[in-house]
């Protein structure tokens, strides 16, 4: 099935060496790979402080007094606070990658990206701010005000709803594929040439 429209995309934007690339819209299974790919990405780095944590309260059991003892308190913090920084200096690279370039770290090993529909970069605020946050406190706020409202019940169903809305909308190619926060942002995910 052909894709329904091209874009045209500036390669390089807000760099010296920008370019005009035709682009197609990026397929479902390319935007879904991208996901659990940072899914992926996220869970190994919250790995390592939890680790840590895990290390900490196995090794001590309470207790601090023994050279063993305090090597375990000794690994565990460690690992807890380089952890902690691992997890600030990926968010930092995700958001750098996606407001430079459009492209989280999972769209750059799949060659996709955000484009605003007029084919220029969206920057910090198109995708990280709009795209990313400002979605994710609307869905927060609807599912709370609902959870209020009926019950736990009801937010868990306002979440899988606004998941299950945006997994359906990746699969329809005459609206360019474009999800429920593509729409917020005014975006559409391409894949880029090889």
């Amino acid at each position: 099935m052909e894709e329904r429209n091209n874009y045209i995309g500036a390669a390089g934007v807000g760099r010296s060496d920008i370019q005009e690339i035709e682009v197609t819209v990026a397929g479902a299974g390319d935007r879904i790979l991208a996901a659990l790919l940072n899914q992926l990405f996220t869970f190994l780095v919250l790995l390592v402080p939890f680790v840590g944590l895990i290390a900490l309260v196995i090794k001590n059991e309470g207790r601090i007094g023994s050279g063993e003892e305090m090597f375990g308190l000794l690994f565990g913090m460690t690992s807890f606070w380089v952890g902690l920084a691992g997890i600030l200096v990926y968010t930092v690279v995700q958001i750098y990658y996606m407001s430079r370039d459009g492209q989280s770290l999972g769209k750059k090993i799949m060659r996709i990206r955000v484009l605003k529909t007029d084919g220029c970069n969206p920057g910090f605020v198109g995708t990280v701010l709009v795209r990313e946050i400002a979605w994710s406190v609307l869905v927060a706020i609807i599912a709370a005000v609902i959870g209020l409202a009926v019950g736990e019940n009801g937010e868990n169903a306002i979440n899988l709803l606004a998941f299950l809305a945006n997994f359906v909308l990746l699969f329809m190619v005459k609206r360019d594929r474009r999800t429920l926060y593509d729409i917020l942002a005014d975006t559409v995910v391409v894949k880029l040439p090889k």
